[in-house]
C-alpha cells in the first residue's frame, strides 16, 4: 500500500531538484553575452596650399574628426563621428547597424552617407588624392549625408583593395533634408548603388575589374554644391563607374550627371562631369598618381578641367602624406555663382594621421 501523503511531497521535491539542476546546467552551457565595447577613432588632415596667379598661400586643417564606435551585441553595432574644424564643424555620422555576420546584409538606421558615387562614399581619410573630383563635390558631396534607413552588402569596394565578392550593393531611403536636419517632408530621397566585380574569383594580372551604377532620386534642396553658391533644387542624379585594382596599379573613373532647378525655379540645369584616376606603385610605400577631370555646371555654360599629378607616401598603416600639383583650366564658375575650392593652379600638400 502506497502512502500518498508522504510520497507526493517527496516526488515534488525530487522533481523540483531535477528541474533546478537542469536550469543551472543550461545556464552554465549558455555562452556569456557580449559586453558593449567602445573604441575611440578619428583622423586629422593638415594641409598647405599655394595658388598661382594671385600669389597666395595658406596652412589649414582640412578635417579634424573624432568619434567612437563599437558593438552592443554580436549583431548590433554603432558609429558616431563628429567634425571639429571651425568652418565645417558638426555631427557627420550617427547610426546603428544590424547584421547576422558573414556575407549577410547590413541594416543601417540613423545619419550616414548616401549611396551615390564611388568616390563620395569612400572614406575621406583614405582618398588617394587630396581632394575629390569637382564633379563629385558638385553632384554628390553637396548632399553627402542624410537621415534614414539603408540595406547594404558588407563590402562596398575600395581604391586600394578589390571587393572580395562578385556583387556589392546598397539601397537607402532618406529624409532628403540634408545633414543634421530632421524636417518632416512629403517627399523622400532614394539612393542606390550596385557594383559588379566579374573577376572576384578570376583575377586579371593579379587584379580585379569592377563596373558600377549609382543613382539618387528625390526632390531635395542642396546648398549650391561644395562651393556654397545659391541653393539648387535637386531632381535626379545618375552615375557610372569602372575600376581596376592590383598590387601595382589602381585605375578608377566615374561619369556623373543630373538635373537641378536653379535658385529661382525658372530653369533646369543639366550638369555632368567625369574623372579618371591612375595610380602606379613604384615600390612600397611610394605611389605616383595622375587624375584628369572635367565638369560642366550646365550645358549652356563653359566647362572646367583639372589635372592633378602627385606622389603619395604611406609613412605607416595610419599615417600618410601627399604632395601634388593641380593644373586648372577653363571656366572658374560653378553652380552659376561661386568659384571652386582651388580657384587656380597650385601646389598642394597634405599630411594625414588616423587612429
Amino acid at each position: 500500500m502506497i502512502r500518498t501523503r508522504k510520497t507526493l511531497p517527496m516526488m515534488v521535491g525530487v522533481t523540483s531538484t531535477l528541474l533546478f539542476s537542469a536550469a543551472i546546467a543550461r545556464a552554465e552551457d549558455k555562452p556569456e553575452e557580449k559586453k558593449p565595447t567602445a573604441v575611440v577613432t578619428g583622423y586629422v588632415q593638415a594641409q598647405a596650399e599655394s595658388t598661382n596667379g594671385n600669389d597666395t598661400s595658406r596652412f589649414r586643417l582640412r578635417r579634424v574628426r573624432l568619434g567612437v564606435k563599437g558593438d552592443i551585441t554580436e549583431k548590433i553595432s554603432y558609429t558616431i563621428l563628429n567634425e571639429f574644424t571651425a568652418s565645417t564643424s558638426g555631427l557627420r555620422d550617427a547610426f546603428i547597424t544590424y547584421t547576422k555576420g558573414g556575407n549577410s546584409p547590413l541594416y543601417r538606421f540613423g545619419q550616414f552617407k548616401t549611396s551615390y558615387s564611388f568616390e563620395q562614399i569612400h572614406p575621406d581619410e583614405m582618398l588617394p588624392l587630396i581632394e575629390r573630383a569637382i564633379v563629385v563635390d558638385e553632384l554628390a558631396t553637396n548632399h553627402d549625408r542624410d537621415m534614414g534607413f539603408a540595406i547594404m552588402s558588407p563590402y562596398q569596394g575600395s581604391f586600394s583593395k578589390a571587393t572580395p565578392t562578385t556583387l556589392a550593393y546598397s539601397l537607402a531611403l532618406m529624409n532628403g533634408a540634408g545633414r543634421n536636419q530632421s524636417t518632416a517632408k512629403a517627399t523622400k530621397l532614394l539612393s542606390a548603388r550596385i557594383l559588379f566585380t566579374p573577376t572576384a574569383n578570376h583575377p586579371i594580372a593579379d587584379g580585379h575589374l569592377s563596373f558600377g551604377f549609382s543613382m539618387r532620386q528625390g526632390s531635395v534642396t542642396n546648398l549650391g554644391g561644395s562651393t556654397g553658391g545659391a541653393a539648387l533644387a535637386e531632381r535626379e542624379r545618375y552615375g557610372f563607374e569602372a575600376g581596376y585594382v592590383s598590387p601595382r596599379w589602381r585605375v578608377q573613373g566615374e561619369y556623373l550627371f543630373g538635373n537641378d532647378l536653379n535658385a529661382a525655379g525658372s530653369a533646369t540645369l543639366k550638369r555632368d562631369g567625369y574623372y579618371l584616376t591612375v595610380g602606379r606603385h613604384l615600390r612600397a610605400p611610394v605611389e605616383v598618381l595622375l587624375r584628369y577631370e572635367g565638369y560642366s555646371p550646365d550645358s549652356t555654360l563653359p566647362s572646367i578641367h583639372r589635372t592633378t599629378l602627385g606622389v603619395a607616401y604611406e609613412v605607416s598603416k595610419n599615417a600618410a602624406w601627399f604632395l601634388g600639383y593641380e593644373f586648372l583650366a577653363g571656366s572658374t564658375t560653378l553652380s552659376g555663382s561661386a568659384t571652386p575650392p582651388t580657384a587656380g593652379s597650385g601646389l598642394r600638400f597634405r599630411a594625414t594621421v588616423r587612429f
